[in-house]
């Protein structure tokens, strides 16, 4: 069951990473990234992030894309005009983008996943393991250090149980990984800011997933914790970003 509803949220995480990319008014943009959000975060609950998953919905998908629709109503919802782009934009950001994931696919072939510490998951991820970890960073105990792994067959690297599911960490990573190359080719080529605004927040939920991911495998909290600070930042930037362009047209 967990194995389906992380393809299925997979697809809608990818069909609206096309839209938001694909769109020329920034409005059916805004509603495409909103999807990306939402299917990011059923991930999140997948990866036993309850926290994020509420912070996603109420503070990104909420509040944050709100502020981006008043703004786009503001300025009007004019469509972007193929006009005015740079000689052979297209074609170099494509080969930026295929040698981004070329990249990324052979950083995959170092990565040596290890078996991490047993640790509480009835509560990791909640909002009050949050809580204490982000107030407390207590010296880990590392006197187990010479412990012998666990025998093979009860639990395969580089995967973690969902439900009596076993999903793979390197699913979610690869998602990521494409999701944020479709952010980075429409920054490339689309001319709207604010287009290019809203590809920027879909390659900063990029690198949130990623974030968890390593932080469900690792069963620690760290990865969450930095997932806060991504979203402070993306926050930040849609409301600096959007208050500039506001300011840009308000003049003209």
């Amino acid at each position: 069951m967990a194995v389906a509803v992380f393809f299925v949220a997979a697809l809608l995480a990818i069909a609206g990473g096309i839209g938001v990319i694909s769109f020329r008014q920034p409005i059916r943009s805004v509603l495409s990234l909103v999807v990306v959000m939402l299917a990011l975060s059923v991930l999140f609950l997948l990866l036993s992030a309850q926290f994020i998953f509420v912070v996603q919905i109420i503070v990104y998908a909420g509040a944050v894309m709100v502020l981006f629709l008043f703004v786009i109503t503001l300025l009007g919802p004019a469509r972007e005009s193929g006009r005015g782009r740079l000689r052979f934009q297209a074609g170099l950001s494509a080969l930026f983008v295929i040698a981004l994931l070329g990249l990324i696919y052979a950083m995959f072939q170092g990565v040596h996943y290890r078996q991490p510490e047993q640790a509480d998951l009835s509560v990791f991820g909640t909002v009050q393991s949050i809580a204490v970890r982000a107030d407390l960073d207590p010296a880990p105990d590392r006197s187990d250090r010479g412990r012998l792994p666990e025998p093979a067959g009860r639990k395969l690297m580089g995967t973690f149980d969902v439900g009596g599911s076993q999903l793979d960490t390197s699913w979610f990573l690869l998602l990521g990984a494409v999701l944020f190359a479709m952010g980075t080719a429409g920054v490339l080529v689309r001319r709207n800011p604010l287009i290019i605004l809203i590809c920027i927040e879909l390659m900063l939920n990029a690198v949130n997933l990623t974030l968890i991911a390593f932080s469900r495998q690792l069963e620690n909290l760290e990865g969450q914790l930095f997932a806060l600070m991504t979203m402070t930042v993306a926050a930040a930037e849609a409301v600096v970003g959007l208050a500039i362009l506001v300011d840009i047209f308000r003049v003209r």
